[in-house]
């Protein structure tokens, strides 16, 4: 599964700028870092399906986030465009009539798609591995 693939059919099939999937924050600031994670602000949205993102890095693991909050009130809305992708690249669809608190998808090793329940929120992550330059 490719990120690029994935991320591009999310962001037209929700309205979101295919921008905020290419996971380039060298001209942003951490709002918290450690020798593991850089932590950017949380970035609001006008958007019907996602309310605000926010950036990881990993930079022990080598990899970048984005972390999209969805409403748990258009979550259903979400997980039936998120299914025919996740289907058309070979994974299993997640249940929409009972959508569990977790759920993860790998692809190389890599967790490359996460979705946890919050308290007011659902929160679906989407990394990538950093190439080496």
């Amino acid at each position: 599964m490719s990120y690029n693939n994935v991320t591009t059919e999310i962001a037209k099939a929700t309205g979101l700028n295919e921008k905020l999937f290419q996971l380039d924050f060298q001209d942003l600031k951490p709002i918290s870092e450690d020798s593991t994670i850089k932590k950017y602000s949380i970035r609001e949205l006008q958007n019907h399906y996602i309310r605000s993102y926010q950036y990881f890095e990993n930079l022990k693991e080598n990899w970048n986030c984005i972390s999209l909050q969805i409403p748990l009130g258009v979550l259903d809305d979400f997980i039936e465009i998120l299914n025919p992708i996740l289907t058309n690249n070979g994974f299993e669809i997640v249940d929409n009539k009972k959508i569990p608190k977790t759920f993860e998808y790998q692809n190389d090793g890599l967790n490359f798609l996460v979705g946890i329940k919050r308290d007011k929120y659902f929160q679906i992550d989407f990394a990538q591995k950093k190439y080496e330059d």
